[in-house]
């Protein structure tokens, strides 16, 4: 993946988005609407976020260790590790598929506010669809 993407030179599109941000928005210049509740704002939603991801795959795997051990305790003659970690990666990837189809609709949803203020604070009146 390094070398597709030195192959495709984003290296050198990152370097220049880099660079033109500091035109935008130069040092020492911070926009008045990017205030100290704006930030915690921002912060918030990001844990946010971030929970609302985890959260579906956090809620099987903790669903199916304690089945497996309710299974260790009433068998304890069967190996669990051998049959659970076999397990436990189809059930990530199935937990994945069944996310999917809504991820695009919930990241589009999670992020319109902090976007929103990012262009509220850069003074860019139009939002892109």
């Amino acid at each position: 993946m390094i070398a597709l993407c030195f192959a495709l030179n984003i290296h050198l599109l990152v370097i220049d988005l880099v660079l033109s941000s500091f035109k935008t928005l130069p040092f020492g210049v911070w926009p008045s609407q990017w205030g100290i509740q704006a930030f915690i704002d921002i912060l918030t939603s990001s844990f946010r976020l971030g929970l609302i991801l985890a959260m579906p795959i956090l809620l099987v795997y903790i669903m199916f260790n304690m089945t497996q051990a309710f299974l260790g305790r009433t068998s304890p003659q069967m190996n669990l590790f051998s049959v659970g970690f076999a397990i436990s990666i189809p059930l990530a990837f199935l937990v994945l598929v069944i996310i999917l189809p809504d991820l695009p609709d919930v990241l589009k949803r999670s992020l319109e506010e902090p976007l929103g203020l990012i262009r509220q604070g850069l003074g860019v009146k139009n939002a892109p669809q």
